[in-house]
């Protein structure tokens, strides 16, 4: 690894975040009006856009949309970096990125990439199942290392920010980066909220991940310590979801191999529904699958 290193960005590069609180909803629209107007100082036009089933203005850098009741705030790149201003317990964050840059030696990018892969790999991890690790190579050498499920709460993406960019500002600049998303980026954005953490605590939380995953973060020089993040507490319905597909549902497929699918289909399923309704599934059903 190399030791002499440049900061040259660290914070938020990303956020999603929703609410139906009258207060935060009006931070939000203040917040989205910065953004939209340096992006049209840079000569960016808003549109209409949406996402999620939202709907609202878009700009370069921004997303303000809403849904009955519910407003959202998408903010990436650079714009992204004061949305603490936003923070607040009746904010749902849905997704946090959280970005470390660091400017190395020239046309070392590739062997510290490299490097991340490799400990990635042969990381050592307390119980579970270590992360999948995926690396994206280029002519010069490894220009991108995702580690772990894009699906999942935690997704971890290191890479050339020169080449990813191809702007002249970020050559041989490599980028830590932690996507947090679902129970993770919400229980966050609460503890920010209750607490008063803000982007520093974020950084340290982005620390514990990449170390966590093998990924070594002393070449940086960052002075920021890793911390965990708050326990992700999992919903109610979230639970019983959980206790459905670990316990029920390899009741129900047994059953339904020996007595058919249609009576696990009525205990499970039929009570919540009218004669009519019993009728027109079952019949649509039987002509899918068969009796």
């Amino acid at each position: 690894m190399v030791h002499q290193y440049e900061l040259v960005s660290a914070g938020i590069d990303w956020l999603t975040l929703t609410s139906r609180d009258a207060q935060t909803k009006r931070r939000m629209a203040e917040y989205f009006s910065r953004v939209e107007m340096d992006d049209w100082r840079l000569g960016f036009k808003s549109k209409k856009g949406g996402a999620h089933g939202f709907l609202g203005t878009k700009v370069r850098h921004g997303l303000l949309a809403h849904k009955e009741e519910w407003s959202m705030l998408q903010v990436s790149g650079y714009q992204a970096q004061r949305t603490m201003l936003c923070n607040s317990a009746e904010g749902n964050a849905t997704r946090i990125d959280v970005q470390l840059t660091v400017r190395v030696g020239p046309g070392e990018a590739p062997s510290i990439l490299q490097a991340i892969e490799d400990a990635a790999l042969t990381a050592h991890h307390k119980g579970g199942r270590p992360a999948a690790v995926k690396a994206i190579h280029g002519r010069q050498g490894v220009e991108t290392v995702y580690i772990g499920s894009r699906k999942s709460d935690v997704f971890i993406r290191c890479y050339d920010k020169g080449v990813e960019s191809k702007e002249a500002e970020y050559k041989d600049c490599v980028r830590l980066e932690v996507e947090l998303k679902g129970r993770v980026s919400r229980a966050l954005w609460k503890h920010c909220a209750e607490t008063g953490d803000g982007v520093s605590y974020l950084l340290q939380v982005l620390k514990h991940y990449l170390e966590k995953n093998g990924v070594p973060t002393q070449w940086c020089g960052v002075p920021w310590e890793p911390k965990q993040p708050p326990k992700a507490e999992r919903s109610s319905l979230s639970r019983t979801m959980s206790w459905w597909a670990r316990s029920v549902a390899p009741s129900v497929a047994k059953a339904s191999r020996e007595i058919g699918w249609t009576m696990p289909l009525l205990l499970l399923m039929g009570s919540t529904w009218s004669e009519f309704q019993k009728t027109a599934i079952l019949n649509a059903a039987s002509i899918c699958w068969g009796s």
